[in-house]
C-alpha cells in the first residue's frame, strides 16, 4: 500500500482502491461494463383482502372497566 491505495490480486479478481483519482494510461483500453441476465418473473398468489378491524376502548366496553391497582 502507498498513501492508502492498493492493488489486490486474489482468487482471479483484481481490486484497485485509492483514496483519490485513478489514472489509467495506455494506447487503448477495453473497459467492459457489468454483465446482466434475464430472470423469469416469479408468480405470486392473487392479493387477498385484509379483514382488519380496530375499535377504541369506549366502543369495546372497556371504558368502564376498573383499572387494577
Amino acid at each position: 500500500t502507498s498513501g492508502g491505495g492498493y492493488i489486490r490480486l486474489k482468487g482471479g479478481n483484481i481490486e484497485v482502491h485509492c483514496p483519490g483519482e485513478v489514472s489509467v494510461k495506455g494506447a487503448s483500453h477495453a473497459l467492459s461494463g457489468p454483465a446482466s441476465t434475464s430472470l423469469p418473473t416469479p408468480s405470486f398468489k392473487p392479493p387477498q383482502p385484509c379483514n382488519y378491524q380496530a375499535a377504541d376502548a369506549a366502543h369495546a366496553g372497556a371504558a368502564s372497566a376498573p383499572y387494577p391497582d
